[in-house]
């Protein structure tokens, strides 16, 4: 009978209270981190599109596949008195080009 009524009297351990804010600890750990991994896929997704994109504008102007349609392009090079037009073909596309000189 001693020994029940000290274990009943014993102070010592957590609190319901104690208990119940380090669980909601836990949750909002775990929630942060599911958060960020989410937005983690959402963004390596997102850098998989496009460097497809763009290895496949960037292939195209290195092999010289298909060019644009600008019949019209021409370079200017400047030589400190003397300006040289060359007519050019544009490959390539989205912001990535490559040129050919026109024969």
């Amino acid at each position: 009978m001693k020994n029940l009524k000290c274990k009943l009297n014993n102070q010592k351990g957590e609190t319901l209270i104690e208990v119940i804010a380090s669980i909601l600890v836990c949750v909002i750990s775990i929630s942060m981190l599911m958060g960020g991994v989410a937005a983690s896929a959402t963004i390596n997704k997102n850098a998989d599109a496009v460097d497809e994109t763009f290895y496949e504008t960037l292939s195209q102007a290195e092999t010289k596949q298909i060019p644009l349609s600008f019949p019209d392009a021409k370079v200017l090079i400047k030589e400190s008195l003397n300006k040289t037009e060359v007519p050019i073909h544009l490959y390539g596309g989205e912001g990535m080009y490559s040129y050919g000189i026109s024969e």
